[in-house]
C-alpha cells in the first residue's frame, strides 16, 4: 500500500520519464485527473483519449497502473474502486456487509465524490440506517471529485430521511458568525440557515486595504509581532490564509526576512519562486547573469523545444573533450536539430545577453513578450497544470516582486536567499512542535480554529478566482450568464464562508489596492 502522496509523485515521474514526457507534465497534475476520472467511476479504458494530449496522458495511466500490478501496490484510490467493484460483482459480500452494518455514519458528507456516495448507499440499501452530518456551505473541494448536489439533494434520495439543522455555532464569536451569514446567503444553492453564536463580544472583523500584497504582508507581520511581544498572543495563535499560492508570495518574505516561525505546509519544491512558471524564469535571469551555469539548463532547454536528457549529454560530451564554447552554443551543433531551432538558439543567446544589465522586471517583461508567453501559450500540457489565468497571475506576481530591485543580481540573490533560509525555518519548525503562525491555503485551513485569522488578497480575481467567472467583459463578478459560472462564484463564496468562520476571536480581511499593475476592487460578496 503507496502511504506517500510524494512517492506516488515520484514514481508518475519514472513513468513520464519512460514515455518520453519528462518535464512536459505535472505529476500532481495527471494524478489529480486520474482521480477525478476514477471517482466519477471511469475506467482506464473509458477514459478520453481523441486529443494527442489526452493519448499521452492515457499512456502514462497505463503505464502507473502495470507498475502497481507489478509491484503489488495499491493507491488510496485503488481501496475504493476495488471496494466498490466487489460490492457491484458479489451479492453475498454485499448482503453480508448490509447484515454486519446495521447502522452506517458518515462524517463531512459535504465532501463526498460520486463513488463513495454510490458505495454508502448499496451498503444501506436494505435497512435505510444511513446519517450522515455535513455543511453544504462548506463544499469547496469539486477539483477532487466533491458534488454540492450529493449534499443538497439527499432527501430526495432519501426521501423518508429526517433533517436536523445545527445552528448553533460555539467556536467564532457572533460578529464574525455574523459577517459569515451576511456572505453565504448570497448563495442560492443551498439550505436556507442562519448560525447563531453563544460567544458575544464587541471586537469585530477588521478590513484593511494597503496599497500592495508587499505592503499588506508588512501590516499583517508587524501586527503579529505586536501582539506577541506585549504578551497578549502567541504566534501559535494566528494563522494566514489565503485563496492562490502566489498571493501568499509577500506574507511568506515578511514573516522568512522577520524571522516569524511559521509553518507552511509546502515542500521547497513547491514554494513560489520554485513553482514551475517561475523557475524556468529564474533560472534564465541565471544563466543572464553566468552563460556557464549548467544547472540553470534543464528548465531552459523545454522552452527551446530540445530534449532535456540529450541536450544535456550533449553538452557533457562537448565539455569532456575540452570545448570551450557557452552551453547554449554547443547546442547548435546537436544533431537532429532544424534550421529553425538552431536560429531560436542564437536568438535566445542574444536575448539573454540584452538581459543581464536591465532591471529584473525589465527582463521578465522582455522574457515574456519575446519567447516565454507564447510558449505556455501552445504548451497544453504545460498549461492545464493551472488555470491560464493562474498562470498569468503567477507570473504577474513575480514582475511584482522583481520590481522592487535595481539588477537582475539582487533579485536572484534575493530570491536563492529566500530558498536558503526557507529551507532552515522548516528544519526548525518540523523538528518539534513549534509555536509558530500557519500560512496556508483556505482549501487546507477546512475543519481548524484560531484565535486570530488573516484573510490576505480578497480581492476580485483572486477571491472570487479568475477561473470561477467570464475573463472578458464582466465588470460585475457577481451577475452570471450560466450555470456553471454560478456554480463557480457559488463556490468562491464558500471558501470566503470557511475562511472567515476559521476565526475565534480576531478576523482581519485584507484586499491591497494594487495587484501586478491593476487596480484591485474588493468582491461584492464581502
Amino acid at each position: 500500500m503507496m502511504t506517500s502522496e510524494r512517492f506516488k509523485h515520484i514514481i508518475i515521474k519514472k513513468k513520464l520519464k519512460e514515455a518520453g514526457f519528462d518535464g512536459k507534465y505535472q505529476p500532481e497534475t495527471l494524478l489529480s485527473l486520474y482521480s477525478s476520472y476514477r471517482m466519477n467511476n471511469l475506467s482506464l479504458a473509458e477514459m478520453p483519449a481523441k486529443t494527442p494530449m489526452e493519448i499521452e496522458q492515457k499512456g502514462v495511466f497505463r503505464r502507473y497502473e502495470a507498475w502497481k500490478k507489478e509491484e503489488h501496490q495499491l493507491d488510496f484510490d485503488d481501496i475504493l474502486c476495488h471496494a466498490y467493484e466487489l460490492l457491484c460483482e458479489s451479492e453475498p459480500l454485499l448482503k453480508k456487509l448490509q447484515e454486519r452494518f446495521q447502522y452506517i455514519m458518515v462524517d463531512e458528507f459535504q465532501d463526498t465524490n460520486p463513488l463513495q456516495y454510490e458505495m454508502m448507499k448499496m451498503l444501506s440499501a436494505t435497512h435505510k440506517n444511513l446519517f450522515v452530518a455535513g455543511d453544504d456551505d462548506q463544499t469547496i473541494y469539486s477539483f477532487n471529485g466533491a458534488q454540492s448536489e450529493i449534499i443538497l439533494e439527499f432527501d430526495k434520495e432519501f426521501p423518508t430521511a429526517e433533517i436536523a439543522t445545527l445552528d448553533i455555532n460555539y467556536r467564532s464569536t457572533s460578529p464574525i458568525t455574523g459577517l459569515g451569514n451576511e456572505v453565504i446567503r448570497h448563495n442560492t444553492n443551498r439550505r436556507e440557515k442562519t448560525l447563531k453564536s453563544t460567544v458575544l463580544s464587541q471586537t469585530y472583523p477588521l478590513y484593511f486595504r494597503a496599497e500592495t500584497t508587499d505592503e499588506e504582508a508588512k501590516l499583517a507581520a508587524a501586527d503579529i509581532l505586536h501582539k506577541v511581544q506585549n504578551g497578549s498572543r502567541s504566534f501559535a495563535d494566528f494563522a494566514i490564509l489565503h485563496r492562490t499560492a502566489s498571493v501568499s508570495r509577500a506574507m511568506f518574505e515578511q514573516l522568512t526576512l522577520h524571522q516569524i516561525p511559521f509553518l507552511s505546509f509546502t515542500t521547497v519544491d513547491q514554494m513560489f519562486y520554485n513553482q514551475w512558471p517561475i523557475k524556468a524564469v529564474m533560472d534564465h535571469l541565471r544563466l543572464a547573469l553566468n552563460p556557464y551555469y549548467n544547472d540553470a539548463l534543464p528548465e531552459v532547454l523545454p522552452t527551446l523545444f530540445i530534449n532535456r536528457e540529450k541536450g544535456m549529454l550533449h553538452i557533457k560530451r562537448l565539455e569532456a573533450v575540452g570545448e570551450q564554447a557557452e552551453p547554449l552554443e554547443m547546442l547548435e551543433s546537436l544533431g537532429g536539430l532544424r534550421a529553425f531551432q538552431v536560429s531560436k538558439l542564437q536568438e535566445r543567446e542574444r536575448l539573454l545577453k540584452q538581459m543581464k544589465p536591465m532591471k529584473p522586471k525589465q527582463a521578465i517583461k522582455k522574457m515574456r513578450e519575446a519567447f516565454y508567453d507564447s510558449y505556455l501559450e501552445a504548451n497544453e500540457a504545460q498549461a492545464e497544470t493551472m488555470h491560464k489565468e493562474g498562470v498569468k497571475e503567477t507570473l504577474d506576481e513575480l514582475e511584482t516582486s522583481a520590481g522592487r530591485f535595481d539588477s537582475v543580481l539582487a533579485f536572484v540573490s534575493f530570491v536563492d536567499d529566500m530558498v536558503e533560509m526557507y529551507k532552515g525555518m522548516q528544519k526548525k519548525t518540523q523538528s518539534a512542535k513549534t509555536d509558530a503562525v500557519s500560512l496556508m491555503t483556505i482549501h487546507r485551513a477546512k475543519g481548524l480554529e484560531f484565535p486570530v485569522v488573516y484573510l490576505i488578497g480578497a480581492s476580485e480575481t483572486i477571491l472570487p478566482h479568475s477561473s470561477a467567472v467570464k475573463a472578458a467583459g464582466c465588470g460585475d463578478f457577481i451577475k452570471k450568464s450560466n450555470e456553471s459560472e454560478e456554480k463557480a462564484i457559488e463556490e468562491e463564496r464558500r471558501l470566503a464562508y470557511v475562511a472567515i468562520t476559521r476565526a475565534k476571536e480576531e478576523l482581519y480581511i485584507g484586499s491591497p489596492a494594487q495587484y501586478a499593475e491593476k487596480l484591485w476592487k474588493y468582491p461584492d460578496f464581502f
